[in-house]
């Protein structure tokens, strides 16, 4: 590690507290709205959700697992280089900083990588007709569970690489 770190304040753990519950409430509320179909056909029936809270929930867990990733990746590559070596790294994305910060990880890489294009695309929502949408069709309750998953993997590299968090 580098030089002495003085404690900081840091909201992470909150980040990370608002990702996994969002992600909860998303999967209770999506499995409220299910029940298996009665004609013996296999499968479910959705209950539509005016209110999209499973959906809501998603976004929250998606984006508040994110803030976790970026702080984590700032926390740990701060203490380990220096917070001015470490700036023009926090720059780039988040699947690069890995090797700058001396962790090689191919799995971790190509997550990191998956979820700031899924990320990208569903914060920077491009709205076309269906016809002419070249993105993949994502589903939010989806992509929260493997973007909560992603963060506490994070998590579990950065320990073993000896950042508490």
């Amino acid at each position: 590690m580098h030089a002495s770190f003085d404690p900081i304040f840091t909201n992470i753990v909150a980040y990370r507290e608002i990702a996994a519950e969002s992600l909860q409430e998303a999967e209770t509320l999506f499995e409220a709205g299910r029940r298996p179909r009665n004609d013996g056909s296999g499968g479910h029936i959705l209950t539509v959700d005016p209110d999209r809270q499973s959906l809501k929930h998603s976004f929250i867990a998606i984006a508040f697992a994110g803030m976790y990733i970026e702080a984590a990746l700032w926390i740990y590559g701060s203490r380990k280089l220096g917070i001015d070596k470490y700036k023009p790294i926090d720059g780039k994305p988040l699947d690069k900083r890995l090797v700058e910060i001396g962790i090689e990880d191919n799995d971790l890489e190509a997550k990191l990588k998956a979820y700031r294009e899924t990320r990208k695309d569903l914060v920077h929502e491009k709205a076309v007709p269906f016809s002419m949408d070249p993105t993949p069709t994502r589903y939010a309750q989806k992509e929260a569970r493997i973007a909560v998953d992603l963060m506490f993997q994070v998590e579990q590299v950065l320990r073993r690489h000896g950042q508490p968090l």
